[in-house]
């Protein structure tokens, strides 16, 4: 039983915090501003750290909650001298302050909270990640493994974890999804997205915190979509992480992109084009002037294709500037310029041929002012490479044309129009031969244009280095047209994507259709996979 000494003194306490908290309140309303109990009233963790410690304490300014765009700030000292650093914080963050009182022990509280949590915001958020090879070979043997080593990581250490996790399975993308109940992780392994886990709300509001904070973005704004970027230590490598925001119905979901600093081993001989294409290539590249299109959808590979071409061409004798949304690696020696809401592909584009360039790569030819620029310019001494969003090769001529660009200005100037797509490989530990059912081979007949279909064909089975996919990896299927005197002649007459496709055939190229049905019959795909990515 407690002393009567003891019960006298908890009663005084309370009864004094009531009178301050009282006389808090009046002062607010004096002063006509809202008012603050930081003791009772909830306080987001993720927005406390958003001025910055330093000014936090210098003006005993305490974020405490943010709705929409708008973060409430509870003070005891009001007015104070702190509009001048709020009204640049306000303009950097492009966010609103709503200034409420509150009394000073409910202030102190919230002070005491602030350096509580800073190991979480702060010391666990170095200025470079470090991953190791240890680190990775240790908890990442399988997903299964990954997933358990996640459910019994601390937050503070959860983003170490995932990295560590993306590289340890080949990971491109990382995806973090909210639902209801937790945040879904995925990984996308070659190319396909597998579920990992399911995180708990609290281990996903700390974790996005953390890549906010890393990323350089708004920790308070989830109303509206952010793009940033941080950098780790993997080995003796810079690794990049793109980070994407979207707002959702329940909260901001997050993609990841892992992408190398400085690709050194990218090389075109293995990207994996037939031969007769990569010769193509290469030939093209050594003229000093002319067009190379590279085209496809989205995730086909087109500028890992443009990037191999660059490091083959990066000599310090060459002056080589691209621009692009964004830039998707960093390559010594070459100037690359990001587009950003002030310089868009086309006006970027006459700013570099003011640059003194031999080689340009431009990101994407998305509209005619852009298409005019690059076919000017691979007309006036400059070699030009980019991407362009259609099926084929052939259509790249096509989409040219419905951007306004004259045919004859692209016959003799075009040297070289690459399609391409991506495909899973059969992984080498678990590969067999399997039968073909009789229903199969009429498709495979029908769909690749080829008179038989061996018996069997190789397929994998699952095992513990494809994470029970069957596959390891990717490979390029493509096909490529080097313009012909017939097809340049074709050109002028303003053809449809058929009628080229059909003197391109003639004139030697093979579909890609058909030079993935040679990476079937070579056991390094599935017919499967090959029809899933050419099939439009």
């Amino acid at each position: 039983m407690p002393k009567p000494s003891s019960v006298i003194k908890q009663v005084v306490s309370v009864s004094r915090e009531e009178e301050e908290e009282n006389e808090a309140k009046s002062k607010a309303k004096s002063l006509g501003l809202g008012y603050v109990n930081l003791k009772t009233s909830p306080i987001q963790v993720e927005v406390l750290h958003f001025l910055g410690d330093e000014i936090s304490k210098k003006y005993r300014l305490i974020p405490y909650i943010a709705i929409g765009r708008t973060v409430r700030l509870a003070t005891d000292v009001y007015p104070g001298n702190f509009k001048a650093d709020l009204d640049k914080i306000s303009q950097q963050k492009k966010i609103s302050f709503q200034i409420v009182l509150a009394s000073s022990s409910s202030l102190n509280h919230a002070l005491d909270l602030l350096d509580k949590t800073k190991d979480l915001f702060l010391k666990a958020q170095p200025e470079k990640i470090i991953i190791t090879k240890e680190q990775i070979d240790k908890s990442i043997k399988d997903l299964a493994a990954l997933q358990t080593a996640i459910q019994q990581t601390p937050t503070t250490q959860l983003l170490e974890l995932i990295l560590a996790g993306a590289l340890g399975t080949r990971a491109s993308d990382i995806h973090l999804s909210p639902q209801k109940k937790g945040a879904v992780l995925r990984l996308r392994i070659d190319g396909a997205l597998q579920v990992i886990t399911v995180l708990t709300n609290e281990a996903f509001k700390g974790l996005s915190s953390r890549i906010k904070y890393l990323a350089g973005l708004n920790i308070v704004g989830k109303d509206v979509p952010q793009d940033g970027s941080f950098s780790f230590r993997y080995g003796n490598e810079d690794l990049d992480i793109r980070v994407s925001t979207l707002p959702t119905e329940y909260g901001e979901s997050f993609v990841l992109r892992v992408l190398e600093e400085n690709p050194k081993s990218l090389h075109l001989e293995s990207l994996g084009f037939s031969q007769n294409v990569e010769n193509m290539i290469r030939e093209a590249i050594m003229h000093p002037n002319g067009l190379i299109l590279n085209t496809g959808p989205t995730g086909s590979g087109k500028t890992t294709t443009l990037y191999a071409i660059l490091n083959i061409l990066n000599k310090p004798q060459k002056n080589i500037v691209t621009i692009e949304d964004p830039i998707e690696y960093k390559l010594s020696g070459v100037e690359q310029i990001p587009v950003s809401a002030k310089v868009n592909f086309a006006n970027g584009l006459r700013s570099i041929l003011r640059h003194d360039p031999d080689i340009i790569m431009i990101g994407e030819i998305r509209d005619k002012e852009t298409a005019d620029i690059a076919v000017q310019a691979s007309l006036t001494g400059h070699l030009v490479l980019s991407t362009l969003h259609t099926n084929n090769a052939a259509g790249a001529f096509v989409r040219f044309v419905d951007l306004d660009i004259q045919p004859f200005l692209l016959v003799g100037n075009v040297l070289l129009v690459i399609a391409q797509r991506l495909v899973r490989k059969i992984c080498p530990y678990c590969r067999a031969r399997v039968k073909v059912n009789e229903d199969k081979k009429v498709f495979y007949k029908k769909y690749f244009r080829v008179g038989s279909v061996p018996d069997e064909l190789v397929y994998g089975q699952g095992c513990v280095y494809c994470h029970g996919t069957g596959f390891l990896g990717r490979t390029v299927v493509a096909e490529a047209i080097k313009p012909s005197d017939e097809l340049n002649r074709l050109l002028q007459a303003k053809p449809n994507t058929q009628e080229i496709q059909v003197a391109a055939i003639k004139n030697g190229m093979k579909p890609m259709v058909l030079d993935g049905w040679d990476k079937v019959l070579a056991g390094i795909t599935t017919a499967e996979e090959v029809i899933e990515k050419t099939s439009f």
